[in-house]
C-alpha cells in the first residue's frame, strides 16, 4: 500500500494469536469426502490429512479448521487426477447437504429470503469464503469474499460458484438467469462458464461476482417447510450454532473490508472501515490495539498476502501493482521489499518452480 507502511513484522505478532482461526462444519468436509470417494480417491488420502477429525465427520457439532479443508481439497484434486474435481464438487451440492442451514433455507418463502438467510448464517457452514447479496434496480449480485488467500484460490472459488449455482437451482426449482461472471485474478475455466451458461470475464475488484436479474429474488422456494413454528425452531437452533462460534474479531472484520476494497485505493482509510462497522475511528483503533494489532499492520498484511499469491500464480508485476492501487510500479516494488525482504521477481520464480 503506502511507502510509509509499518513493517509486516508487526502483523506477525500477537494479532494472530488473538484471532480464532476460521473453521468449517464437519458436514462440509464429509461432503468433500463423499465426492472424493465417488471419484476413486483412496481413503488413505483423507484419513492421512484429517487425522482424528476423520472419525467425527458425522457429528453435526464438530468443526474442522478451514485451512485443513483447503489442504484436503488440494489433496483430492491431485489424487483424483481430475482438474475439474473442485468444479464437480460444487455442482454436486444440494440444499440437503447443508445441514441445519439447508433446512432454514427451505423454510424461506422466496429465493431472496433464502439468500439473505444464507448470508446471515453462512458462518455455521464455513467461515473462510463468504457470499454477500446485493441488489439495485433490476440487477442483483452475489459476491464471494475470501477470508484469506488460500480461500481465494481458483479451485475454491470455482467450487463455491458451482455450489451457489446448484443450491439456488435446488431452492427455486430452476436455474437462475445469470447475466455475468467476473473473477478478479484468475481466468474462469470454460467448464465453469458452460455450467453457469453465462459469459465469463477476468477482472473486477471482487474475488468473484455473479450478476443476475433481481426479479429472481421473488421466486418462491420449492418444497419449503410449511410449518411456521418449525421454521422458527430451526432458526433458533441455527442462531445458537452461529453464536457458539463467537463474534468475529475487529481485526477479522477489518481484514474482510480491506480484501473487498483491495484495488479501490492505495491508501485505505481507518475512517472508511470504521463507518461501515458503525464505530468511531478512535473506538476501532482502540479495539485493534486490544487485539494486539493496528489498522496499518492489517492493511500491510492483506496487501502482502494478495501480492504474493498473485505473483505465484503468474500475474505480471504491473498487473499486481495496479490491482493493489499503486500509482507507480516502483512504489509497489519498494513496498514489497519492505514487506517481504524479497523482490516480486523472486516470488514469481518460486511460483514457477512449484508448478513445474
Amino acid at each position: 500500500m503506502t511507502e510509509h507502511a509499518v513493517a509486516l513484522a508487526a502483523r506477525a505478532g500477537p494479532s494472530h494469536a488473538a484471532a480464532r482461526a476460521p473453521t468449517a462444519s464437519a458436514g462440509l468436509v464429509r461432503a468433500l469426502v463423499l465426492v472424493a470417494q465417488a471419484h476413486g480417491v483412496p481413503p488413505a488420502v483423507w484419513q492421512a490429512r484429517l487425522g482424528p477429525h476423520a472419525t467425527r465427520l458425522g457429528d453435526p457439532e464438530h468443526r474442522v479448521p478451514s485451512a485443513l479443508y483447503g489442504a484436503l481439497l488440494d489433496d483430492c484434486i491431485a489424487a483424483s487426477g481430475n482438474p475439474a474435481f473442485a468444479l464437480q464438487l460444487g455442482a454436486a451440492t444440494r440444499v440437503a447437504h447443508l445441514g441445519l442451514l439447508g433446512f432454514v433455507l427451505q423454510a424461506s418463502r422466496t429465493l431472496g429470503e433464502a439468500l439473505s438467510a444464507y448470508e446471515r448464517w453462512q458462518r455455521t457452514l464455513g467461515e473462510s469464503l463468504a457470499v454477500q447479496l446485493s441488489a439495485r434496480g433490476t440487477m442483483a449480485w452475489l459476491t464471494l469474499v475470501p477470508a484469506d488467500t488460500a480461500a481465494g484460490s481458483p479451485a475454491r472459488i470455482e467450487s463455491m460458484l458451482a455450489g451457489v449455482h446448484a443450491v439456488c437451482a435446488d431452492l427455486a426449482g430452476r436455474p437462475l438467469p445469470w447475466r455475468q461472471l467476473r473473477m478478479a485474478h484468475a481466468a474462469p475455466s470454460p467448464a465453469l462458464a458452460r455450467l453457469l451458461g453465462v459469459p465469463a470475464e477476468r477482472g473486477g475488484r471482487e474475488a468473484a461476482r455473479l450478476a443476475f436479474d433481481a426479479a429472481a429474488l421473488a421466486w418462491p422456494v420449492q418444497h419449503g417447510v410449511a410449518d411456521p413454528a418449525l421454521a422458527a425452531l430451526l432458526q433458533t437452533r441455527l442462531a445458537q450454532q452461529h453464536d457458539a462460534l463467537g463474534a468475529p474479531t475487529a481485526a477479522g472484520q477489518v481484514e474482510s473490508w480491506l480484501r473487498r476494497h483491495l484495488s479501490q485505493c492505495a491508501r485505505p482509510r481507518l475512517e472508511d472501515v470504521a463507518a461501515e462497522l458503525h464505530r468511531s475511528p478512535r473506538a476501532l483503533q482502540t479495539r485493534l490495539q486490544a487485539e494486539g494489532t493496528s489498522f496499518r499492520a492489517l492493511a500491510d498484511g492483506v496487501a502482502r498476502e494478495a501480492a504474493e499469491a498473485w505473483l505465484r500464480q503468474g500475474q505480471r508485476v504491473a498487473e499486481v501493482s495496479h490491482a493493489l492501487g499503486f500509482a507507480e510500479e516502483a512504489a509497489f516494488f519498494r513496498a514489497f521489499r519492505r514487506w517481504t525482504g524479497s523482490t516480486p521477481a523472486a516470488v514469481q520464480r518460486e511460483g514457477r518452480a512449484r508448478s513445474a
